[in-house]
């Protein structure tokens, strides 16, 4: 039901926005502006591909380089160990105390709420400070 409810939505979206839409004439603004842009040389197009080439080496004598001393070896030994204690967490997780805690909080919610008396007096408050801020803004911009 729920994808039926997503199709019907974006079916009332495509037929709003075709119902609504407007083309703008540019006078042939767009291609005029392209016209003006300068264009690639050919020398910087060959000076990116050698750019890529050098780069691309360069990353792979370092990733050679990390291989060979064995970098990624203490890598992988580290996360593996992060792994494990992240496992052994939450096995040991006591989750029985968890939700003691949840049902204590749930019944002491209604101590923990404002009273309806200090609700309204909330309420009074707030409804004064925005009068208050409205008078000021309208002073303001007379």
């Amino acid at each position: 039901m729920e994808k039926r409810t997503i199709d019907n939505d974006e079916l009332l979206l495509k037929e709003f926005f075709a119902a609504h839409s407007e083309t703008i004439a540019d006078n042939g603004f767009t291609e005029r502006v392209l016209a003006a842009l300068p264009q690639e040389q050919e020398g910087a197009v060959r000076l990116r591909q050698w750019n890529l080439v050098l780069n691309g080496t360069g990353i792979l004598a370092v990733v050679g380089m990390l291989v060979a001393f064995g970098t990624f070896g203490w890598v992988r030994t580290a996360m593996v160990g992060l792994a494990r204690r992240m496992l052994m967490g939450i096995a040991n997780f006591d989750w029985d105390a968890l939700l003691v805690q949840s049902m204590l909080f749930l019944h002491r919610l209604p101590e923990l709420l404002p009273s309806a008396q200090q609700m309204l007096a909330l309420e009074l408050v707030l409804i004064s400070l925005t009068v208050l801020a409205a008078e000021r803004l309208a002073r303001l911009y007379k």
